[in-house]
């Protein structure tokens, strides 16, 4: 399996850019994880959490909270989209004391 994968993505370099890259353009990696299921439900859920996320960030800006001033303010964005996101039922990565 490992083989295989390493048979279909290879990083090599692209002058003139300084580091390696996929050898490949993004539609035909595109094409690729639409065949693969399990990259492919994986890109469908990291798509829903960012559309979901941008309408959570308009619905932020909307309420004119004001500028980030200090640590609170932080806080309270951190507290916002977490409940947002935990009424979805989705896992929380990052564990602080906020």
């Amino acid at each position: 399996m490992l083989a295989q994968q390493r048979a279909i993505y290879q990083i090599q370099p692209r002058a003139p850019l300084p580091t390696p890259l996929l050898n490949m353009t993004i539609p035909q990696l595109a094409g690729l994880f639409k065949e693969d299921p399990f990259v492919k439900f994986h890109l469908q859920l990291y798509a829903q959490m960012a559309d979901y996320d941008k309408s959570l960030y308009k619905t932020w800006r909307g309420a004119k909270t004001g500028e980030a001033t200090d640590f609170e303010y932080y806080r309270r964005i951190y507290n916002f989209f977490f409940s947002k996101q935990e009424n979805l039922g989705w896992v929380r990565i990052c564990v602080c004391c906020l």
